[in-house]
């Protein structure tokens, strides 16, 4: 809004909001997301006003607004407390720093720092063999804008949106977001993501890619075994269903007994041979993977069988976290020589389509007819469907499949989103979902309801408290509502988080930070 905005050091303070949200605020600082931020702003001199913008839509996250308008929750009496500013940030100058740090491609940069560091993370925590889950995900668009439709698979339809390629570890945390320009498939991009992998953890680590089968083809299968990449897929149907008899080998697997066989797979014209690893289930049901790695076949089972939490991770992320948000407000039209899917043939396909299925009704009605006049309107009206459709299939070899945005007529009106702002927003939500993991696995094992923890946790954020600082330390008392259970629970991850010697990213004195509830 133009005003300048001072920032200040921690005080002492009494009953301030929303004081949970620092333990928010200090962990995505721990993971490196203040430092990513500040090291690639295209605005030398404002890493304290960064700091302020990245602290406060990261409480406003924690609160569960899920976007940057939601810092305007943070106007309270204790603003100045809790953000250590002269007072609370509108959401204009939230936007308009955060805007600045992403222009010209910094935006980009910023994401690429910090998910280089959650990627090694998780490549320590996996030890030898590093397993990364790749998918899509469609960003629905519902704005006046004129957009390219890709598939949503939850709505089993095409919509207009921005599909993404994400990336997330073995336990489901999110480490990479890559916005693709026009919804590009996930094979064609599956090898510079594992390209990006290996640039972050070095030429010495394993790396196995798992996936499901939109991208289960011979040609991309090569190329990752080409390049040295581990992976594990679901083969693609039809496929030969085996007889019982040859799935001698079994093990258990979250209680369920699974019996496999496994044999090579020719890929085909001269590609070499992958693993085949066919699954029984108890009903009966056959599933195939198809696989390029030297780890057990019940270690690529149960891998597959954990990709869920990939998609638990999507529906996470989405409803707690605003990961459908549009953030940024700037579209960009598309070169007129980009090229796109030819409106004319899917109009043509479309047409086409719904007269078949008009056709089919034409015939039942026509079975069922009993009054000869009937019979005559009907075949009547199915001699012109017929014509119609024989119209349509002489035109459809002339039609393209793909033409340039200038020859659809819709250059200057078919968009596309600019991502470099949502890429720092994004970045900031990361930051946050994985700090909300590290709380989670500690919180849970001492709750009654462990499955319960990550609610729990938002009323840990939310929850007010008192600040004591002193020369030494800031201690951070906080009043938390939950269960005696889940007040010992709380208790016991103060303990344990005070063991990992946190700092607030605002404090130059780097004094450690001491968390405990004022029932502990």
């Amino acid at each position: 809004d133009g005003r300048t905005l001072p920032t200040t050091g921690p005080v002492s303070a009494k009953h301030v909001q929303f004081l949970g949200a620092w333990l928010l605020v200090a962990l995505t600082a721990r993971l490196g997301l203040h430092a990513a931020v500040a090291s690639e702003s295209a605005k030398q001199g404002a890493d304290k006003a960064l700091r302020l913008a990245v602290d406060a839509v990261t409480m406003a996250l924690g609160l569960g607004q899920g976007c940057v308008e939601g810092v305007r929750r943070l106007a309270h009496g204790t603003a100045a407390a809790l953000l250590l500013a002269a007072r609370a940030p509108s959401a204009v100058w939230v936007r308009g720093m955060l805007g600045a740090a992403a222009a010209k491609g910094h935006g980009f940069l910023i994401g690429a720092k910090l998910s280089g560091t959650l990627m090694r993370t998780a490549a320590g925590r996996a030890g030898e063999l590093a397993v990364f889950y790749i998918d899509n995900h469609l960003r629905p668009y519902v704005g006046l804008r004129r957009l390219l439709y890709g598939w949503r698979m939850q709505d089993k339809r095409a919509k207009p949106g921005t599909t993404d390629i994400h990336v997330h570890d073995a336990d489901g945390r999110p480490v990479y977001r890559l916005a693709t320009l026009a919804h590009d498939s996930l094979g064609k991009l599956l090898l510079p993501i594992g390209a990006l992998l290996r640039l972050a953890l070095g030429a010495e680590q394993r790396i196995l890619l798992a996936f499901d089968r939109a991208a289960s083809y011979a040609e991309v299968l090569a190329e990752l075994r080409d390049h040295h990449f581990e992976f594990v897929v679901y083969e693609k149907k039809p496929y030969r269903r085996l007889p019982a008899k040859l799935f001698r080998k079994s093990f258990v697997l979250d209680g369920v007994k699974l019996r496999w066989y496994e044999r090579n797979a020719n890929l085909g014209d001269g590609r070499g041979r992958v693993r085949r690893i066919s699954l029984r289930l108890p009903d009966g049901h056959q599933l195939n993977l198809l696989a390029h790695s030297t780890a057990s076949a019940e270690a690529l089972i149960t891998i597959m069988a954990a990709r869920w939490n990939q998609e638990n991770a999507f529906k996470h992320g989405v409803e707690r976290w605003g990961l459908n948000q549009l953030d940024g407000r700037t579209f960009k039209s598309f070169g007129a020589d980009f090229v796109i899917p030819s409106p004319d043939r899917r109009r043509l396909d479309s047409q086409l389509l719904a007269l078949r299925e008009a056709e089919g009704q034409l015939h039942r009605k026509l079975l069922r007819a009993s009054r000869p006049e009937q019979r005559v309107e009907l075949k009547e009206a199915l001699a012109r469907n017929l014509k119609e459709q024989r119209a349509l299939e002489k035109k459809r070899p002339d039609l393209p499949t793909h033409c340039t945005v200038e020859e659809a007529g819709l250059y200057g009106e078919l968009m596309r989103q600019q991502d470099e702002y949502k890429a720092v927003i994004d970045t900031i939500r990361t930051a946050c979902i994985n700090a909300e993991a590290d709380l989670a696995t500690t919180l849970a094992p001492a709750m009654a309801r462990p499955r319960e923890a990550k609610r729990l946790l938002r009323n840990l954020f939310s929850a007010s408290g008192d600040l004591r600082v002193t020369a030494n330390s800031i201690e951070v008392v906080l009043d938390v509502a939950g269960t005696k259970n889940e007040q010992d629970a709380l208790a016991a991850l103060c303990r344990t988080v005070n063991g990992w010697k946190l700092t607030h990213p605002g404090d130059v004195a780097a004094r450690p930070l001491r968390f405990r509830t004022n029932i502990s």
